[in-house]
């Protein structure tokens, strides 16, 4: 579907050539006078592709046309996180007319995307598989006083960057949203998306829509492992009976490249996992930092280890308690435990359920196959399994845990008391500097990207990119959609953009390379794009 937004994104300079100086920026209101997008392309699923989307418009928008929009949760933190940009991210400029653009016919274009990651990867795999609407967000609110606000300009470009208020938790606004979990409504083909409090409108400008979300087919999807992952229990979210018929989700799923991920614990765990192991001293001197204070690098001297047998006792709930691990139960409650999972439908969840469980792997009565604990676990006595949409979520987790904040507005509400947190994250996300969580070793590995290079570290699986069946061939959405399917996953793309904790993959015609200060790192570890498979090495 091929639509046209205004879209005001204009500057004004308020101050002269002084240091300091400020900029006021317009927001973008569907009244004022603005740029129309020659095309909108709407992605979802898994967050890995955020970046790379973003690093796509870094090189290929014109100077100084660049805008980034990202959603604000609100009124929804419980189930939101605090994390802006979680949910949704968008870019809108006027591409180069030359290189790095390579298909001719977006050279020159207006071009929007908005990229949603809620729920994780399988919403970049059965909705597109299956044409249906979801929810996305609106950054064209006319007057509704919801309108997007100028958050300053981003970090990481300098474009102006807009916070867009978007209310994503059902639990708060039951009349307006369908219910988390409710699935597919057959009547509208709509999965989780009210159309009449987020309606579908061919244009929602002239239709003076008000409300955040609207609810649109993706274009494009993302997903953490291939999209067979999510053909039954445990990755796919459940359906109403009279609407479980999704096929195999045999889909046209393209290869994009290796996704590196990691076991976090809370720093309470940390401290304490190095005392155990003898990484710190009794009297809290380090033996491996001169300065005397812990140290949580990765890839230290100092990072401790948690085995794969540990790991897959605690997520399965054999272990419910750190006591298991023969760690001291401290003042405080330290040694309750708290799980900081993903929901079903979370590519980083499968992928979790894959390695440390065999599930789905291993079939039939006594394949061995294991259960990830679930919320429904938690028993109210110091044991907290939270679920959360995404990796925000379990960022909030493991802060609340650290903190015994038992505040809904952290994301990870239930938790009581101080309790030591393990959880499971994409590389890319690193804690910031007032985050409590950290990574840890699996059987004395270190969970970086140098180890997954030279096939010591195999807690990676391969994502896909896929399309929806009905995008047209000849249409622009089809041609920036296959540019993010060829371009954005190659190892000069990758460095350049400095998209961290993946790597391109292997292949008969890419052979693996470590990489060096000019040249891009291909991995060795390679999975055949079947999780299930032994992850094996290139030549």
């Amino acid at each position: 579907m091929q639509m046209k937004h205004v879209l005001q994104l204009a500057s004004a300079m308020l101050a002269g050539c002084l240091a300091g100086q400020s900029f006021a920026l317009t927001p973008p209101t569907p009244t004022s006078a603005g740029t129309t997008a020659n095309f909108t392309l709407y992605t979802s699923g898994s967050s890995a592709l955020q970046k790379n989307i973003k690093a796509m418009f870094t090189s290929y928008c014109q100077t100084g046309t660049l805008d980034i929009f990202q959603d604000q949760p609100w009124n929804g933190a419980a189930q939101s996180g605090t994390t802006l940009g979680a949910a949704w991210q968008a870019y809108f400029c006027t591409f180069k007319t030359g290189a790095p653009v390579t298909n001719v016919s977006l050279q020159g274009k207006k071009v929007l995307v908005i990229n949603r990651a809620k729920g994780g990867s399988v919403w970049g795999v059965v909705p597109v598989q299956k044409n249906m609407l979801v929810e996305e967000m609106n950054i064209f609110r006319n007057g509704s006083g919801r309108d997007c606000t100028s958050a300053g300009t981003d970090a990481q470009t300098g474009a102006p960057l807009w916070n867009c208020p978007v209310e994503i938790d059902a639990s708060t606004n039951a009349a307006a949203r369908r219910a988390v979990g409710t699935g597919l409504d057959t009547t509208l083909n709509s999965w989780e998306c009210n159309v009449a409090a987020a309606p579908l409108v061919s244009n929602e400008i002239a239709s003076g829509v008000t409300t955040d979300t609207l609810c649109r087919s993706s274009h494009e999807g993302v997903s953490d492992v291939e999209p067979g992952m999510f053909a039954g229990s445990p990755n796919r979210p459940a359906f109403p009976t009279a609407a479980n018929n999704i096929p195999n989700l045999a889909l046209t799923a393209k290869p994009g490249f290796g996704v590196v991920f990691g076991v976090s614990v809370g720093d309470d765990v940390y401290d304490q996992l190095q005392t155990t192991q003898n990484l710190i001293a009794a009297d809290g001197v380090t033996r491996c930092d001169a300065l005397a204070t812990r140290d949580r690098a990765i890839d230290s001297p100092c990072q401790p280890s948690l085995s794969k047998a540990e790991v897959t006792a605690i997520f399965s709930g054999t272990i419910t308690n750190w006591s298991g691990l023969g760690m001291p139960t401290l003042s405080g409650g330290f040694g309750d435990m708290a799980i900081c999972r993903r929901v079903v439908g979370s590519g980083t969840q499968a992928g979790a359920n894959a390695y440390f469980l065999e599930n789905p792997c291993r079939t039939g009565a006594n394949g061995g196959k294991r259960d990830f604990v679930t919320a429904a676990a938690t028993n109210g006595a110091g044991y907290t399994v939270v679920e959360g949409f995404g990796s925000g979520n379990v960022i909030a987790c493991h802060n609340s845990a650290f903190a015994g904040d038992t505040s809904a507005t952290t994301g990870a509400p239930g938790i009581v008391g101080v309790t030591g947190s393990i959880g499971i994250q994409g590389l890319e996300k690193l804690p910031g500097a007032t985050d409590h969580w950290h990574y840890v070793r699996i059987n004395g590995v270190a969970p970086t990207i140098a180890n997954y290079l030279n096939g010591k570290y195999d807690y990676a699986f391969e994502n896909t990119l896929q399309f929806n069946s009905t995008l047209s061939t000849t249409s622009l959405e089809y041609a920036l959609a296959t540019e993010l399917q060829t371009q954005a996953v190659t190892p000069t793309f990758l460095k350049t953009a400095n998209v961290q904790g993946v790597a391109a993959l292997c292949s008969a015609t890419q052979p693996s390379n470590p990489g060096t200060a000019t040249t891009a790192p291909v991995t060795r570890m390679v999975r055949g794009g079947n999780s299930c498979n032994a992850a094996t090495l290139c030549p």
